[in-house]
């Protein structure tokens, strides 16, 4: 003969408190991967060392005519050697440039323009304009700074129908470093 097993009684209270969990444990989930989604937004929109270079698709399409510039560069032989000076006050930054041709001689006389950022803040361009120094070959002009470390510099230089291009990467070591500024 076959015993009855006693079944418990189903307890409709306490399933109804422990109904709540896993839906919270979902929505808790939900919740975290939003906000990991915010964080990285935020940081990824505010950080000013990354920026996309500008115009770098009309940049690429117009890729042929930099390697002609750079062939024109080396046929004429001109060497530029930039540097950074820092003024007596230590607020003020000056940029400049010695321009050499094939045999030595200073190149005067020509138009001189540059964009210069540095690499820390690549978002802050400055398009400026030369002028010529005391020296022969010798260019000046003022920049602001906008901080320590290394600095992007690329030069366009017009004398008649000769243009000249040049990039250099330069070096602005910080105010209390006895080192000064320089280029490589």
């Amino acid at each position: 003969m076959a015993t009855a097993t006693a079944v418990p009684a189903f307890d409709l209270a306490r399933a109804q408190r422990g109904a709540w969990k896993w839906p919270a444990l979902i929505i808790g989930l939900i919740l975290t991967n939003a906000t990991i989604v915010g964080v990285t937004v935020y940081f990824a929109t505010s950080d000013r060392t990354v920026t996309v270079e500008p115009d770098y698709y009309a940049k690429a399409l117009a890729y042929d005519s930099v390697i002609q510039q750079r062939e024109t560069n080396r046929k004429l032989g001109w060497a530029a050697s930039p540097f950074f000076k820092v003024g007596d006050d230590g607020q003020t930054l000056e940029l400049h440039l010695t321009l050499t041709d094939a045999a030595g001689k200073a190149v005067t006389d020509a138009n001189v323009s540059a964009l210069v950022f540095a690499n820390l803040a690549p978002r802050d361009r400055q398009s400026v304009k030369l002028t010529p120094g005391i020296a022969p070959g010798e260019y000046i002009a003022r920049v602001r700074p906008t901080a320590t470390g290394q600095w992007r510099a690329e030069f366009t230089v017009s004398k008649g129908s000769t243009t000249f291009t040049n990039q250099s990467d330069l070096f602005l070591l910080a105010a209390d470093s006895k080192e000064g500024a320089g280029s490589r």
